[in-house]
């Protein structure tokens, strides 16, 4: 984890030099999520390029990949559903609204889980598919090689109760056994987090107390890019060019070192 407070004040001391500006609480707060938020989200950018362009060193541990998986290890997450019979939507709105979903596998349910059986991954298809998969009979789920398609983030109106279907699924076919059932391997994303403080003769002051604050949950080694993507956000809330020239061109250095 990153401190929340350090952070807050690197950004204030770089903010102040030269009296470019403050940066109130309310405002850190907000850039510290967004700041979190993209370098997270940048994450699964780029291990989508190391998978598409594969770059070998001679020492494994150096790869982009495994550099990459260490730094979102933390947030990977599994939960297991299993099957009621006759129902084919099931509901994981952890995996499936704010996370990235990585994996679902079909599997037998044991007393345990050190007995459960895992088989086949679930493969995921488009909601405009399953009419064409299921009218053949090469292509048509069975109850070993299932398929599932997520539902469309929408509100829906039932009975007078509003509720969110974003974080469900659909299986193919409709389960006819309690006996299966899936588990699901996603990402989730890290807690929002928050300078929290106390007011103290007109000043705020931090509090470290975790009903208050939260730190950053990214990896240590984010701390600088935290930093500088945080005053690169702030510049442009307090309209100072200033201090997004320094956050954008400390964040292009970094990169370049990286990739050198």
């Amino acid at each position: 984890m990153i401190n929340i407070d350090t952070v807050y004040q690197k950004v204030l001391v770089l903010a102040n030099k030269e009296q470019r500006g403050y940066i109130t609480p309310q405002e850190y707060n907000l850039l510290a999520d967004q700041a979190q938020n993209e370098i997270f989200d940048s994450y699964f950018h780029s291990m989508k390029t190391a998978y598409s362009h594969p770059v070998k060193t001679d020492v494994s541990s150096f790869d982009d990949m495994t550099m990459i998986e260490h730094l979102i290890h933390p947030f990977r997450n599994e939960v297991k559903i299993t099957f009621t019979e006759g129902d084919s939507e099931y509901n994981s709105a952890a995996a499936f609204r704010d996370g990235y979903l990585e994996s679902i596998n079909l599997i037998t349910v044991g007393a345990s889980e050190a007995d459960e059986i895992m088989h086949n991954p679930i493969e995921e298809v488009k909601k405009s598919e399953i009419s064409s998969i299921m009218s053949h009979p090469l292509t048509m789920p069975t109850e070993t090689r299932m398929v599932f398609h997520r539902h469309l983030r929408a509100q829906f109106v039932n009975l007078g109760t509003t509720s969110n279907n974003a974080g469900s699924i659909k299986v193919y076919p409709t389960p006819t056994s309690s006996t299966k059932g899936m588990r699901i391997s996603y990402f989730s994303r890290p807690k929002t987090p928050n300078w929290g403080y106390v007011v103290v003769k007109g000043k705020a002051l931090y509090n470290s107390n975790d009903t208050y604050s939260q730190n950053f949950e990214l990896h240590e080694s984010e701390e600088e890019t935290l930093v500088m993507r945080i005053l690169a956000l702030a510049g442009i809330v307090i309209m100072k060019p200033g201090i997004v020239e320094i956050g954008l061109s400390d964040s292009a250095r970094k990169k370049q070192e990286e990739n050198s």
